[in-house]
């Protein structure tokens, strides 16, 4: 920090944790935090909420200790900083422009200075005029504190203001999103809040590049390095595009990324084969604590997966070595790069003593309390798929399935009892589900069925009666038997007489057809609501409607290619068992379920989430094939789209990373530090070059390709979950394995300054091939650079190995998934927060 220092006081979105802080003040170069703070004299505080304006700032007017009923001490933060950081915030808080004045203002600490402070001050801190601590009384200081000047609404002491909140004397952009929600988008960083290529964000850089040299911040370095590299691609050009070469970042800081790896169903169980230890314990590389031990009850699952032979199960001793052999081959050190950098703990994805789905564990984990933002799986499913959803129609988890149709001459189910159980419990007026997954190898037929089914039209329900318009179905292919689907929603009509009217209105208040598990009958869908509530009538109307369209579908897929050519493969099949009979050959080839069926699960409407940034201060990216979770993201604000020059449609930026056992999941590392402008492909330079000189690009697409994306990124795994429900040791140690591969090298890859979380959403244990309700181990690490230049993190709390058990005594202690992402931004600001 250079010699000339001042003191400010933050009260808005530049305190810690809050959406500009990590775009203006997170320099720990630049930047001290002191300590938590208010103002002596009371001010009116309040969000600024103009009728006819779409941002919502927190003002503080320089009216000290007005009569207005309701002004307080302000509370805020207190920070030393140069004063390059202070040119910065003047450019924020457009101090040249009139919108605010800065105005030293006595304030009292409402606590001791910070150990930060303290520790980095040095001569700087020791030649404040700071007064001596008397028991009994708050330390007060001098410090700088903008109050706005212009732009507030007049009736601000109003006993009821139109265009402004109730005054208040403390803010937070997650207090403001529960008070306005979707009014309060002011909470997007400065320079977001209409589009990256916003005129706001344009001003802000031209006013950054016009500091002085000294005072230059490193999106203005940047700036001019881009310039400069423009003009001379301009000049070998002949003819030259009129669009702008250089980025208009639009503030200072470019923010570290951070990185969440999420290890979908990564908790288990300690098992005697493992010798006391979970999976994630033997892929870690946990030292054994007792000897491997073979255990006939979990044969299937254990010993044969594992390739144990018959000679070794006639002695237990050697069966166990042979065990402990075998699982000791998936060690893998990178598994614990984050855990040995960092600080570890215990996290209840939802709420202790509570299994959840993934979906609820995401939404919890991102930062969205599941009591308020759920609304159910169909509508992350259909976005995941890359369904265009409206606000009005009804989107639903789908799966193509198999039910015991009798006309059918055979089903092409593996299980007789099965199919004996059907026939004595399925009727006309029924449907017995003998698999709700018809195939996890689907990915052929899958995106087939998919584009014929699309568009299909319900026009009438089961017993004939026409719907109030023909509603359409909606389908897009997901992975393995998944699908995400949707129902058209409410329609305006115009009347010949110019009235108007809303025809076919859905809800989303109503249950699935799924029976949740194979052998059951086909459930019918029922309003989740009772007669007397607003939404009956439209709960009971799209009941009618997912019936007929569950049978329209039944109907086109019975007379499909698809399922005809699975019913010729099952001919052959019991044709060869019929000639081997009585032979001593053996047929390995499977018969094929027939997809007849799509079931229906977790209605859900679009709903409004508050977008990431918004919530976070954080422009963000998810990684994850699987379309419920990518789904999920996308509803919270994340994107899908790794770079918009190399891969416009965004699609081949992942190609290979499946989202089941066979995905690569070294496609995301390269992805995820491609987003991140770390390591990119050899042709980017050329695809940025070809999309910036294309006339077709837009002005706001030759942002999206010259300006800095993201700073956090999540990467999710689901194989390894997969495995758990399963029941398949093998494959649940193999996914570990690969995980701990990719760890490390996108580890090794990160600058100094990343952080890197590794979580999972839920424990799927091999023993019960289900979620359960344990908590799940977190370790958090910040990377960072020593004097000398070798690499180190900190803080560090010792724990070496990422485990269940290992996680329990790191310094994270245990805490609920809700906590994580401002867990994470603590540690990597700590600085600030020590």
């Amino acid at each position: 920090m250079s010699t000339v220092y001042h003191l400010i006081f933050v009260y808005g979105t530049l305190q810690r944790g809050e959406n500009d802080y990590p775009y203006w003040l997170a320099d720990e170069a630049e930047a001290v935090f002191v300590a938590r703070a208010r103002t002596v004299n009371r001010y009116p505080f309040f969000v600024s909420l103009p009728p006819d304006h779409s941002e919502c700032l927190p003002c503080v007017l320089n009216f000290p200790d007005c009569n207005v009923s309701g002004c307080a001490q302000v509370e805020g933060e207190v920070y030393l900083v140069s004063a390059k950081m202070k040119a910065w915030l003047d450019v924020l808080k457009d101090i040249a422009g009139g919108t605010h004045v800065s105005v030293p203002t006595p304030v009292e600490l409402c606590e001791a200075p910070s150990a930060s402070f303290r520790a980095r001050g040095g001569s700087t801190a020791a030649s404040l005029t700071w007064p001596g601590t008397v028991a009994g009384e708050a330390v007060t200081v001098t410090a700088a504190l903008y109050f706005s000047a212009k732009g507030y609404p007049e009736d601000w002491s109003s006993p009821a203001p139109r265009s402004s909140s109730r005054l208040i004397s403390k803010f937070s952009v997650a207090s403001m999103l529960r008070l306005y929600g979707d009014r309060f988008i002011g909470g997007v960083p400065a320079h977001l809040r209409e589009t990256q290529n916003s005129a706001k964000a344009k001003v802000m850089q031209a006013e950054l590049n016009a500091l002085p040299e000294a005072y230059w911040p490193p999106s203005t370095i940047a700036y001019r390095a881009a310039t400069a590299k423009a003009r001379a691609a301009q000049a070998d050009e002949e003819h030259t595009s009129d669009m702008p070469l250089i980025p208009c970042y639009g503030a200072p800081l470019f923010p570290k990324p951070m990185i969440l790896f999420i290890i979908d169903g990564i908790g288990d169980n300690t098992y005697r084969e493992l010798g006391g230890r979970t999976p994630l314990e033997v892929v870690a590389g946990v030292p054994v604590p007792s000897r491997c031990e073979y255990s006939p009850a979990r044969e299937s699952a254990f010993a044969h997966s594992l390739s144990v032979t018959e000679e070794m199960l006639v002695d237990s001793a050697a069966a166990g070595a042979a065990l402990c052999e075998t699982v000791n081959e998936h060690v893998t050190p990178g598994i614990n790069v984050v855990t040995r950098h960092g600080v570890s703990g215990l996290m209840d994805p939802y709420m202790a003593g509570k299994s959840c789905g993934s979906d609820t564990a995401h939404l919890s984990i991102f930062g969205y309390p599941p009591t308020t933002y759920y609304r159910g799986r169909g509508a992350y499913e259909a976005l995941g798929a890359g369904l265009e959803l409206e606000d009005e129609d009804v989107a639903f988890k789908g799966n193509f399935s198999t039910f015991a149709d009798r006309t059918e001459e055979l089903w092409g189910d593996e299980d007789p009892a099965l199919e004996a159980k059907a026939v004595l419990s399925t009727s006309s007026a029924h449907q017995y589900v003998t698999h709700r997954r018809c195939d996890r190898d689907f990915a052929a037929e899958g995106p087939v069925l998919c584009n014929d089914l699309n568009g299909t039209t319900v026009a009438t329900d089961l017993h004939g009666i026409p719907f109030e318009y023909p509603h359409t179905i909606k389908m897009l292919y997901a992975t393995e038997h998944r699908c995400g689907v949707a129902l058209s929603g409410a329609r305006r009509v115009v009347r010949a007489d110019g009235s108007s009217a809303v025809l076919g209105m859905l809800s989303d208040k109503i249950t699935g057809t799924d029976p949740l598990m194979d052998g059951q009958l086909l459930l019918h869908c029922k309003p989740t609501v009772g007669e007397g509530h607003p939404e009956y009538a439209a709960a009971a109307y799209t009941c009618r409607l997912v019936e007929a369209a569950s049978a329209v579908l039944t109907r086109r897929l019975k007379a499909h290619p698809v399922n005809e050519a699975r019913r010729q493969h099952n001919r052959a099949v019991a044709a060869r068992l019929a000639d081997e009979a009585g032979t001593s050959g053996s047929n390995t080839v499977a018969r094929k379920n027939v997809a007849n069926l799509v079931l229906f699960r977790g209605a859900a409407k679009k709903g409004w989430v508050p977008t990431f940034v918004v919530r976070h201060g954080l422009h963000g990216l998810i990684l994850a094939p699987t379309c419920i979770i990518k789904g999920l993201g996308i509803c919270c604000g994340l994107r899908g789209e790794v770079c918009h020059a190399c891969d416009p449609t965004g699609q081949e930026s992942l190609r290979g990373a499946t989202g089941d056992y066979h995905s690569d999941l070294m496609v995301k590392v390269r992805a995820a530090l491609h987003a991140l402008r770390i390591e990119c492909p050899s042709s980017h330079e050329a695809a940025v070059t070809a999309a910036l000189q294309s006339t077709a690009t837009t002005a706001q697409q030759a942002s999206r390709i010259i300006d800095p994306q993201y700073n956090f990124v999540v990467i999710h795994v689901k194989g390894v979950d997969n495995a758990g429900h399963d029941r398949n040791l093998k494959l649940k140690l193999e996914m570990l394995r690969r995980s701990g591969l990719a760890m490390e090298a996108l580890w090794s890859a990160l600058p100094a300054g990343a952080t890197m979380a590794v979580i999972a959403d839920h424990s799927t244990p091999l023993g019960l091939g289900d979620h359960c309700c344990e908590p799940v181990p977190v370790s958090v690490a910040v990377k960072r650079a020593t004097s000398d230049g070798a690499l180190s993190a900190f803080p560090i709390d010792g724990v070496e190995y990422y485990s269940e058990m290992m996680a329990a005594s790191g310094a994270l202690g245990r805490f609920r998934g809700g906590e994580l992402i401002p867990l994470m931004k603590r540690v990597h600001h700590h600085y600030h927060y020590v």
